[in-house]
């Protein structure tokens, strides 16, 4: 499987302006995700898979556009961010079609208090089932920063939380997984956008 994993764009939750469970992306944010779609289009993913937080949602289908990705965007709870805001379980399924039309949303959430062990342990049941289904498969998945930190370590294969991966908006991770090894390739990347977009 070849692994692009995307941290969502600039929210407002990132500049401050809303402090809510689930903001969503501003102005910047939402060129930073047309602009992840465009670096993608030499190697486009088969399927695009995103937290159901509407800063991911929004970002996958804003990449989607720019991708002219023809397939469905899985929303899938085990991707959302560490630590949830407690009884939070999401956008109403309309007003997740309303941002994105192709969305397929198998399962609402409502994911317990995390501790990084916790965390890890989720990333690694991801990990493994990504591996298991798209094994031959190109897949963007589009998650949070810390987040993105548990599954970088457990597609390492760490049994713990031992390093904080630097996850800037919009940045793009890229590896290869197999039944034997991984490969990283990049962390972090953000060649894709000007500095005066890099958050």
């Amino acid at each position: 499987m070849e692994l692009y994993l995307v941290r969502h764009g600039e929210s407002c939750g990132n500049t401050g302006a809303d402090d809510s469970a689930d903001p969503c992306l501003t102005q910047r944010g939402q060129t930073q995700a047309r602009l992840l779609g465009q670096s993608l289009r030499t190697s486009p993913p088969d399927r695009i898979l995103c937290s159901p937080l509407l800063r991911a949602v929004q970002t996958a289908q804003i990449a989607a556009e720019a991708l002219a990705y023809a397939g469905t965007v899985e929303l899938l709870a085990d991707l959302m961010e560490t630590r949830p805001i407690v009884g939070y379980s999401g956008k109403s399924d309309e007003e997740l079609h309303s941002i994105c039309p192709n969305a397929v949303y198998p399962d609402r959430f409502s994911l317990p208090d995390e501790t990084p062990t916790d965390a890890l342990h989720r990333a690694q049941r991801v990990i493994s089932a990504l591996q298991k289904r798209f094994a031959d498969a190109r897949v963007l998945v589009v998650a949070h920063g810390q987040f993105n930190t548990s599954l970088l370590l457990a597609a390492i294969g760490a049994q713990a939380c031992t390093a904080h991966f630097c996850q800037g908006n919009a940045c793009v991770n890229r590896l290869s997984l197999s039944d034997t090894q991984t490969k990283v390739f990049y962390i972090n990347r953000l060649e894709h956008l000007p500095d005066a977009l890099c958050t």
